[in-house]
């Protein structure tokens, strides 16, 4: 049988702080680059999933890619500064268009369903949000072409309340890019 031999106080007390200042340094750099973003909504915006690592560092702005940045403008669904999570679907240079078309049948003006184009091709359809405060889809109509450092951010879900609702983001806005954990 082996016994082993009893470690010093000495010794056990310098591997433990410098395990503990590893940890520690870990951990600061960690949160000086990093942000983990936990999507607590029962109507999600991007519904594939609820857990994110956002990369403080990473500004390169990819359309297509995921990016957390602060809101502005809003309200009332959310103050001025809540972190908010979409997909950039628009950068300068695109041109943006939230269409709401109607006709007349029988007397009666029937509106469409509002779609949201960019540079001509459908990437969203609805005004949920506008529907639900019965509010007139007219109101969010218009169109633009996003100048420089200007973004338009959009969910998965219909249910998303995003850049068809309250416009462009700032690149001063933006957090960082963010990817999927979970």
């Amino acid at each position: 049988m082996f016994l082993k031999k009893k470690e010093q106080w000495s010794t056990f007390a310098l591997k433990a702080s410098v395990f503990v200042t590893a940890l520690v340094t870990s951990f600061y750099w960690f949160m000086g680059n990093y942000r983990i973003g936990i999507d607590f909504q029962g109507e999600r915006c991007l519904p594939e999933h609820k857990v994110w690592l956002i990369d403080l560092n990473d500004q390169r702005l990819v359309k297509g890619a995921t990016y957390s940045f602060h809101s502005k403008g809003a309200a009332p669904i959310y103050t001025d500064g809540t972190r908010m999570l979409k997909i950039l679907a628009a950068v300068p240079g695109d041109k943006v268009a939230v269409r709401v078309d109607s006709e007349h049948i029988n007397g009666v003006e029937v509106v469409r369903e509002p779609q949201v184009l960019v540079n001509d091709t459908i990437v969203a359809r609805g005004l949920i949000h506008a529907k639900r405060a019965q509010v007139d889809y007219r109101q969010f109509a218009g169109e633009s072409v996003l100048t420089e450092g200007r973004y338009w951010f959009l969910g998965t879900s219909p249910l998303s309340f995003d850049s068809r609702y309250w416009g462009t983001v700032t690149s001063e806005q933006i957090i960082g890019r963010a990817y999927a954990i979970f």
